[in-house]
Formats: structure tokens, sequence, C-alpha cells
């Protein structure tokens, strides 16, 4: 007789779990938001010069982003010639370095709020963070290249962090960041 009431108990557990899990999963699922940084490229065909536009949806003030990004394979024949902050959202911010790598073409773009304990950080919203210039070259062997997220050796990876010093979780969307190379 007690083996019946513990197989009994047991299942009215196990279906009270398994609710509250798929309960929790659904209710998460539809109302999380998550931060986003995107790339936008402007290009005009024919043309030499190319920008693309480094965009971000935040959620949360920030402290710092660390975006690094690739354009190339080593020989795509794509130069980054600057990246630039004016006008963004982040101007104000205390570091801006943008580390650009030729050999390697890729770019790893570093912003830190502020250097003090004053109270400045990203608020939340969205828009432009950097604008980044490119030059083609003639001679392309493929006919693009997309502006992707990368490692950038030797640790750093895509991430968002608030004001406690954690690490945010963050979408990164190069949809609109394919570049047309010349032939």
């Amino acid at each position: 007789m007690k083996k019946v009431y513990l197989t009994l108990y047991l299942t009215a557990f196990s279906f009270l779990l398994l609710f509250s899990i798929a309960w929790s999963q659904k209710a998460k699922s539809p109302s999380v938001k998550s931060d986003v940084i995107s790339v936008v490229v402007d290009q005009k065909p024919g043309s030499s010069k190319v920008v693309a536009k480094l965009n971000l949806a935040n959620e949360e003030k920030l402290s710092a982003i660390i975006c690094p990004l690739k354009y190339g394979n080593g020989k795509t024949p794509i130069v980054l010639d600057s990246v630039s902050f004016v006008g963004t959202r982040v101007e104000n911010f205390a570091l801006k370095y943008p580390n650009i790598d030729p050999k390697t073409q890729k770019v790893n773009i570093a912003l830190i709020s502020s250097l003090s304990a004053a109270d400045l950080y990203l608020p939340k919203g969205e828009g432009e963070v950097a604008k980044l210039y490119f030059t083609l070259k003639k001679g392309a062997t493929e006919a693009s290249v997309t502006v992707d997220t990368a490692l950038f050796p030797p640790a750093n990876v895509l991430q968002l962090v608030d004001p406690a010093a954690k690490s945010l979780p963050v979408g990164f969307d190069n949809s609109k960041g394919k570049i047309m190379l010349l032939k």
C-alpha cells in the first residue's frame, strides 16, 4: 500500500515540477529584451568609400562596451581608415579606443564611460556609438565582405558592462553589414 502512495506522490510532484519549469520558460521568453549591437553599412554603388555605423540598443545603464569586429580575411582589398565617435551616444566617454589591426583586418573598439567614480554612464536607449570609415581597393576575387563580430586576441569578445562591473548578454545583428567589393 505504501508503494502506491509513494508512486502517486512522485507522479504528482513530477507533474508540478514539469509544469513550473515550462511556466517559467514561457513567462520569460516574450518579455526578455536583449541588448543588441548592430552594423549598418552606407555605401554608394561603385564608390571606393564606405561608412559602417555601429548602433547600440541597450535596456540598462552601461559603463563599458567592448566590440571586436572583423572586416575581411587579412587579404581582402579593404582598408579601415578610421573610427569616429563624433556625434554619437558615447562622444563624452572618458576612453574611446579603436585598436585597428590592418594585418588581420580586425578592429577592437573599447569604450569606458568614466575613469573616476562619477555617475557618468550610458543611459538606456538606442543609437550610434561609432562610425567606421573604409576605403575599397580594386581587385576583389569575392563579391562582398560582411562586418562581423570576432575574437580579438588575446581574449576580447563582444560584451557590455553595467555600472556594477557585470558583463551583460548582448546580441549582434550584421544583417545590414555587407560591403560590396570593387572588381
